[in-house]
């Protein structure tokens, strides 16, 4: 449909053209309507480089959006429309989310009117063109990114032949609207852009219908919401009063789906389908309004308890497969695994949870129910796992059911009835509208059989390596982390020896035995011990200078299936070689840990405030025990005090790690940074330290990151999310 920029602007219902065109009069006597966008001309175009390059984007007339290349990470570009004046950069509508292009990349407005997306090698990626619209008789005159949020091209009448208000994304305006057919597809999560798991459809029996997706596949399930206005239904309508609504071909409301009183005037509004199936409005206060609202998007729709809404009947529901969902005090859905699982992929929750334990054998001549036990979780359920289902038994028949069935990976018990569920667990859900108990089956800790993850008796010499949670040297990394954030070093040049095939590629320097020997003159200069190795004290001679370092020796022979121990030490070990400036002063930390190096169960003494919660539950130690480690000290240079205070005039301060988490979870991280005048002048950055200090520090093991991953936060590489309660783990179960 041929639409023309004028006055009345061309979305909304016919009968508010006439009073939207006398509020424009009377609010703006002087501005003409060709100020609302700045035209750009055939010809132009746009090269994938950093944000700030005036090449890499085109405003709108207010500066209030802008179309280019956002960058994310170092080398990847979206192809966006986002909201410029604000400092997150909120993305609303993109080009390519399914296919990222590299710098270098071009984006051209054709002079014969075409918008067109080339990699650096000149491939096509993504094109928009008049034929496309159906308006294939007309010249495209200009383009221009509009104040509205809209990217149109436009014919020299202003009539418009193409417009991004009519292929969303997942995110609709205010002024835009849904036609019959017309979609959202939610982004795969909160920081990947690509399509994702969940689909909102207008459809064209009139009814607006939300449903998830046969990811990867572009297939619907079950719906979990729907409009109820099929027959009747015409639009979905982002009106400027703030509601979206539901109208009939004359207008009228049939059904308002989302609604607010602020003003577009005084506020950003978006509505968007989230990564986790949820429909919201959001609103950011615009700059020029002073406002109590907070200078962030918050969600001014009613929360929805979206974890026992939907129920797929395919797919893994609103969180992965083997996991569970539950709503935050927050009243925000996140993903958990339950006890004695852990995530398939750290760095991707979708991919659901495994067991951390090696299954029950199906063997008849070799019964383990003895090394089986259950794991109670009340008011947990998966429901679409069912394949066993008994009434009129009690829980204590339940549970022997399941033990004895090999098949049985979870037993659910409500009022007298009985459900066995098998693998992949789907549609997890805790809530106390669930009721029942679900009795996880899991292998007992002292069962012969150990998962292969664990820490195993290690031996590798890595220099300035350091095992946060047993090392004398805890403090002295930490402190080098706060070098790292406000300095970025030069790479020093080093002649690599033969590489361990294990160590990631971090820009690690290896060094051989022979030097390290030569470097702390034998061994000698003992600095301190922990449960693994020993620390020295040594001096590597450089170009430069002496540089002063501390070399661990790991006492046993590391386990070749023992991978991950190493990336964790590379990781670690690349922080400590990037951020070295001169002689630092090394603090103690007197922490202390005995070991049963046959089990990695352990009971420990010490600095109990810096140390993993499992080191006192007898659970498996990993290396996750590194980063709660981290997280702890990272909270602790960003606020510039203990993890524990008795004399403070709150009590709510004492603790840190729950004081850090409820400033976060208020948005009032400027509490934490009170007396830092320098730290409150970029609370952005301190925001972003924090949420990766409370990942870091999540009571559940699994929900930790790596500290590859970590290392990737803080230099910007990949986004960081918002992370969940960090106690919200440890008190939705419990041990039966």
């Amino acid at each position: 449909m041929a639409l023309k920029i004028t006055s009345s602007y061309f979305l909304f219902p016919p009968f508010l053209h006439s009073l939207l065109l006398l509020f424009i009069l009377l609010v703006l006597p002087t501005c003409s309507f060709s100020q609302l966008f700045k035209n750009v001309t055939l010809g132009s175009s746009l090269t994938a480089t950093q944000l700030n390059d005036h090449h890499n984007y085109w405003v709108s007339q207010s500066g209030d959006f802008a179309f280019g290349f956002l960058p994310l990470g170092t080398n990847t570009f979206l192809l966006a429309i986002w909201f410029d004046r604000i400092d997150e950069k909120t993305v609303l509508w993109s080009a390519n989310r399914d296919n990222l292009v590299p710098k270098g990349s071009t984006f051209q407005f054709t002079n014969g009117g075409q918008l067109v997306l080339n990699d650096p090698g000149g491939n096509q990626i993504w094109t928009a063109t008049v034929s496309s619209s159906g308006n294939s008789n007309r010249s495209v005159s200009y383009a221009a990114m509009l104040d509205s949020g809209n990217f149109v091209l436009a014919a020299a009448d202003s009539e418009i032949l193409w417009q991004s208000f009519d292929v969303p994304t997942d995110t609709i305006l205010p002024s835009q609207t849904l036609n019959m057919g017309g979609t959202l597809v939610a982004r795969y999560s909160e920081s990947t852009y690509k399509s994702g798991r969940f689909q909102l459809v207008m459809q064209t029996d009139g009814n607006l219908v939300i449903y998830p997706r046969a990811f990867p596949l572009d297939k619907a399930s079950n719906a979990y919401w729907a409009s109820n206005t099929m027959g009747s239904g015409f639009q979905l309508v982002f009106n400027l009063s703030g509601s979206v609504d539901v109208i009939a071909n004359n207008n009228t409301v049939l059904s308002t789906v989302l609604s607010t009183t602020l003003s577009p005037r005084n506020f950003y509004l978006r509505a968007i389908l989230e990564h986790n199936g949820i429909f919201g409005l959001y609103a950011y206060p615009k700059p020029t309004h002073s406002s109590s609202m907070p200078r962030a998007w918050s969600q001014v729709s009613d929360s929805i308890n979206i974890c026992i809404l939907v129920q797929t009947g395919w797919g893994s529901g609103v969180c992965g497969f083997n996991s569970y969902c539950r709503l935050g005090d927050d009243q925000r859905p996140f993903c958990s695994c339950p006890p004695g699982y852990i995530l398939l992929d750290p760095n991707d929750e979708i991919k659901g949870c495994i067991p951390n334990f090696v299954a029950q054998s199906c063997d008849q001549s070799f019964h383990e129910t003895d090394n089986f036990e259950f794991v109670a979780m009340e008011n947990t359920n998966w429901p679409s796992a069912n394949y066993g289902y008994f009434k009129v038994v009690s829980e204590e028949w339940c549970r022997n059911e399941c033990l004895n069935d090999c098949f049985c990976a979870v037993a659910f018990f409500r009022n007298g009835e009985c459900w066995k569920k098998r693998f992949p667990l789907g549609d997890g859900r805790m809530d106390p509208s669930v009721g029942g108990r679900a009795l996880l089956k899991v292998r007992k800790q002292n069962s012969s059989f150990q998962p292969n993850d664990l820490v195993h008796k290690p031996t590798i010499v890595v220099v300035g390596s350091v095992l946060l949670g047993s090392s004398v040297f805890l403090n002295f990394f930490l402190f080098l982390l706060t070098l790292f954030i406000g300095y970025r070093l030069k790479k020093r040049k080093s002649k690599p020896v033969q590489r361990d095939p294990s160590i990631l590629d971090v820009n690690l320097r290896i060094f051989s035995y022979e030097e390290l020997n030569k470097a702390t003159s034998g061994f000698i200069h003992q600095l301190g011990r922990g449960s693994f190795a020993t620390v020295y004290k040594g001096t590597i001679d450089s170009e430069d200078n002496n540089n002063l370092v501390a070399v661990k020796k790991l006492d046993n022979l590391v386990q070749e299936g023992d991978q991950e121990f190493k990336a964790e030490e590379s990781t670690e070990c690349w922080c400590m070689n990037s951020c070295i400036m001169g002689l630092l002063q090394i603090s103690f930390l007197g922490l202390r840990n005995q070991i049963d190096q046959t089990r990695t169960l352990t009971a420990i003494r010490g600095t109990k405030g810096y140390v993993a919660p499992e080191w006192f539950r007898s659970l498996p130690i990993t290396v996750k025990v590194d980063v709660y480690s981290f997280g702890i000290i990272m909270l602790e240079i960003i606020c510039c005090r203990r993890s524990y205070e008795k004399k403070v005039e709150d009590e709510e301060q004492m603790v840190l790690t729950d004081w850090a988490y409820d400033c976060f979870k208020d948005m009032k991280v400027e509490m934490l940074v009170e007396n830092d005048e320098e730290a409150k002048m970029d609370l952005k950055r301190v925001k972003k330290f924090v949420m990766i200090a409370i990942w870091c520090i999540q009571e559940e093991p699994s929900l930790r990151p790596t500290m590859k991953k970590v290392l990737q936060m803080l230099e910007g590489a990949i986004e960081v999310s918002f992370p969940p309660d960090p106690c919200s783990f440890t008190s939705s179960s419990t041990i039966i």
